[in-house]
């Protein structure tokens, strides 16, 4: 459990929505970075081994998958991909700031927990499970 006195709102929601990004990512969002992730992989792999044969099927899986709109949002290539990421974060940095996304919180102390699945607070210790 941790001391209460050390408790900061600011730094506790930095540390949420750095936790659980993946959590407020919308459908297109999370399919674009997955394949985006696919292919920077699989580039990395035939850089390190370029005779691998799993990097080229998962290029092929890339390239089969990713339509205009994946193409666009996510770029061809690492530094364009890792732009649209600061993006995501972006937006859903600015969702929590701007209220319209809101942290799980503590129904006791109203403290903002780990996660949003969470259901036992780390700052007082209340456990809300059999609600």
């Amino acid at each position: 459990m941790h001391h209460t006195s050390n408790y900061d709102e600011n730094e506790a929601l930095e540390s949420y929505i750095a936790r659980n990004r993946f959590h407020f990512r919308t459908p297109f969002e999370s399919h674009a970075e997955a394949l985006g992730i696919k292919r920077e992989k699989a580039r990395q792999a035939l850089r390190e081994s370029p005779f691998a044969a799993w990097p080229k099927r998962a290029l092929a899986e890339y390239e089969a998958e990713a339509d205009e709109d994946v193409r666009r949002a996510i770029g061809d290539d690492l530094d364009s991909f890792m732009k649209f990421q600061q993006r995501i974060t972006q937006r859903i940095h600015t969702a929590f700031f701007a209220g319209d996304l809101q942290p799980n919180r503590c129904p006791a102390c109203r403290r903002i927990v780990v996660s949003p699945e969470a259901r036992q607070c780390l700052w007082c210790g209340h456990d809300w499970h059999k609600r």
